[in-house]
């Protein structure tokens, strides 16, 4: 399937262009799902009812708190990273195993 390409040409030339549509289907579900989760509480609940995103759009845009909006960043990040963490290993776990005939 390489017909003798080694390294970063192999990865350009065939494993890329395989990738490219999952890809970019990935970043538009990714971008749909980070839109929808800004724009539809804002639009319904408005700023009574926030959702974190909001409140991180309220503080940089409308207050210009800069340092409650880094923070507030710094706390999404934080409070999903573990969980994507996990969600990697565990799946990683489940492919050996499957692997192994289980």
């Amino acid at each position: 399937m390489s017909l003798g390409a080694k390294g970063f040409t192999l990865f350009r030339k065939v494993t890329l262009p395989m990738l490219s549509p999952a890809i970019f289907a990935s970043a538009m579900l990714t971008f749909v799902f980070s839109f929808l989760s800004f724009s539809i509480p804002l639009i319904l609940g408005g700023y009574k009812y926030s959702t974190i995103e909001v409140a991180i759009f309220t503080a940089i845009i409308t207050m210009l708190d800069f340092r409650t909006g880094v923070a507030l960043r710094l706390f999404r990040w934080g409070s999903v990273s573990p969980s994507c963490t996990y969600t990697s290993r565990a799946s990683k776990s489940t492919r050996k195993l499957r692997s192994r005939g289980f």
